[in-house]
């Protein structure tokens, strides 16, 4: 019977053992894999208020209304924050740039141009690199909120 016991014991520790091992390797892995949103190339399966909240995330982070983003204005802070916008819905949403571009009234080559504008600014100017981060923090923490496939 002791040594029956004694093997329940060792059964069950190497049990939690596991148990805990996985519980690491899946938060491991969460950080390491970082959520990325995917819809596809149809825009209109996307749903629009994915597309809304980027604008609206963008706009807060910029003090400005939403509305300015999605206006003819060329100013640098909008146009910069139309790009981030744009850049956000290619990159962290996976839309084209033919879907960014109907999201936004712009054609495709309008969001390469801003998608790559941004990669450059992030490159070079760190506090835009920042900027652009905490966005996306909070464009990922929507879009997980929502539960929309990773």
């Amino acid at each position: 019977m002791d040594a029956k016991s004694d093997r329940l014991r060792i059964r069950l520790a190497l049990l939690r053992e596991i148990a805990s091992t996985e519980q690491r390797l899946g938060r491991l892995y969460a950080q390491l894999s970082g959520p990325t949103v995917r819809f596809g190339d149809d825009p209109d399966a996307r749903p629009r208020e994915v597309i809304q909240q980027a604008i609206e995330i963008t706009a807060r982070s910029y003090g400005m209304e939403p509305k300015l983003l999605l206006s003819r204005i060329r100013t640098q802070q909008v146009a910069e924050a139309r790009h981030v916008v744009m850049w956000l819905l290619v990159q962290q949403a996976e839309m084209t740039t033919v879907a960014a571009g109907s999201a936004t009234d712009r054609n495709h080559t309008a969001v390469s141009h801003g998608v790559q504008h941004v990669r450059d600014l992030m490159a070079t100017d760190p506090a835009f690199a920042a900027r652009v981060q905490q966005i996306t923090e909070q464009f990922r923490d929507y879009c997980i909120q929502l539960l929309i496939p990773i």
